[in-house]
């Protein structure tokens, strides 16, 4: 005889007998979460596709909390209007490019960055200079005092000349030539005047022993005049006044030997000047930073040294430039004499 099965009495006498329960489903398998917008900030092809496709698979926007509203952008897209990084707006220039309608900086004239920088293209030998080169520290007079060496004698000009006061030197100068163009003289007077610490601080910027050779023969003024003629040869001429001819001799004479001296110097062709005493040239066998060909004439006449310094472009017109020297050599003599 089989007996009827009892469930295990429940602690609480007053309890309801127990149900069957229907056994639990499984739940459905759980769906990838997409990936955020800015998971992928690099790749945006990446991120617009996968927004595409897990839009298809998730509830409409909006309806999931936390979920931006239908319509809004993704985080990290750039808002409608707003200049993407990197990519000029509209009607904005880009970097490195110019600005459509904008006038460009002017270019400055090979001839006024010629003149104007004659200055700065007279630089020191120490005692003695050069012009347009950079060169090792030289000196007018040796160390021992003594004279530097004399290049082969010209012939003096035309009349002996006599003494120029040095009150007298800018009258002395070279008037400009028929369509020529004065051009402003750097460190000098308006008049093109300079004193002795003028003169020393156009010439030897950075000497510190100049200005006592100087003294020591007897400088007494300078004048100089800077000129563009209408070829187009830049020239300037300088007179240094000193108390006698000595003076002016010593000087010409060690222009002329701290040029020779100059490694930088070597190539230059040289060239006899015979309109002034010990007169001696320089021109350039290459041409300088701007394209021109460049000359500088040394010498003296009585009392008065003279320093020219000529260039134009491409080619020197010797002959120009040498024609110019002989106006201011006779001037400068029928200057002397009539004292």
């Amino acid at each position: 005889m089989t007996l009827p099965s009892f469930e295990p009495p429940s602690d609480d006498p007053f309890a309801a007998p127990s149900e069957p329960t229907a056994p639990l489903e499984p739940a459905p398998p759980a769906q990838p979460a997409a990936p955020a917008a800015s998971q992928y900030p690099e790749y945006p092809e990446y991120r617009s596709f996968n927004s595409g496709y897990w839009s298809q698979q998730q509830p409409q926007a909006g309806t999931v909390p936390g979920q931006p509203p239908a319509g809004a952008p993704m985080p990290g897209a750039p808002m409608p209007g707003q200049p993407v990084f990197g990519q000029p707006v509209f009607g904005q220039p880009v970097f490195g490019q110019p600005v459509p309608g904008a006038v460009p900086p002017a270019r400055r004239s090979r001839g006024l960055l010629g003149v104007a920088g004659a200055a700065a293209l007279i630089v020191a030998f120490g005692a003695g200079l050069a012009i347009g080169r950079v060169t090792a520290p030289k000196s007018t007079t040796a160390s021992t005092g003594s004279q530097a060496s004399t290049p082969p004698a010209t012939s003096a000009p035309v009349g002996a000349p006599g003494t120029l006061p040095s009150a007298d030197v800018v009258n002395a100068l070279l008037p400009l030539p028929s369509g020529a163009t004065a051009l402003k003289a750097s460190g000098a007077n308006a008049d093109g005047s300079m004193s002795l610490a003028q003169y020393v601080k156009l010439l030897y910027p950075s000497s510190t022993t100049e200005t006592s050779l100087l003294q020591a023969r007897g400088f007494e003024g300078a004048a100089t005049r800077w000129m563009n003629t209408a070829a187009g040869q830049e020239d300037c001429f300088y007179l240094i006044v000193f108390s006698g001819q000595d003076g002016a001799q010593s000087y010409a004479l060690g222009l002329v030997k701290a040029h020779e001296d100059a490694s930088a110097n070597a190539a230059d062709t040289q060239f006899p000047v015979s309109v002034m005493t010990d007169g001696v040239g320089f021109e350039t066998s290459t041409l300088d930073a701007y394209g021109n060909a460049d000359s500088w004439v040394y010498g003296e006449v009585g009392n008065v040294a003279i320093i020219v310094h000529s260039f134009t472009p491409a080619k020197l017109d010797r002959t120009q430039m040498l024609g110019l020297l002989d106006q201011q050599v006779s001037r400068l003599t029928a200057d002397e004499s009539g004292h």
